[in-house]
């Protein structure tokens, strides 16, 4: 169980530079079914660090692309970790919109069957959780 006051700081990174993603199964591989992906990015290493730190995941340095840009670092998890990071930080998200998206990215793990040849109505019951949370994310 993670500190409160971890959740409550975490659930605050991710509202402001976070990112939920339910990517969409596709047709051309039987093993590809979507998956959920969370991710913050800063240019403040020590913030990221505290991710990584409390929720282990990708940890990434991503050089400056210009002159103009920074560098920044990203934190990233995937699946399983991403739910479950999405259940920590649930009750402390301030917005409808960054919680209706972590509700529809805990359902969508809680849903995943693992499958050698997947139904075509799974395929589709995946595909609109991708639609679902895309509609979410461009919605302001």
């Amino acid at each position: 169980m993670k500190r409160r006051a971890d959740c409550i700081f975490a659930a605050g990174l991710f509202e402001g530079e976070g990112t939920v993603y339910i990517a969409p199964a596709t047709m051309k591989s039987s093993t590809h079914l979507g998956h959920l992906t969370i991710a913050v990015s800063s240019t403040d290493r020590k913030t990221i660090e505290f991710l990584v730190n409390r929720w282990p995941g990708y940890f990434g340095h991503v050089p400056p692309r210009t002159e103009s840009h920074r560098e920044y670092w990203r934190w990233q998890l995937i699946a399983n970790k991403a739910a479950s990071f999405l259940k920590d930080i649930r009750p402390y998200l301030v917005s409808d919109r960054n919680r209706a998206r972590a509700d529809l990215g805990i359902a969508y793990q809680d849903q995943k069957e693992r499958r050698n040849r997947p139904t075509q109505e799974y395929r589709d019951r995946q595909q609109q959780y991708h639609l679902q949370m895309k509609n979410l994310t461009n919605t302001r």
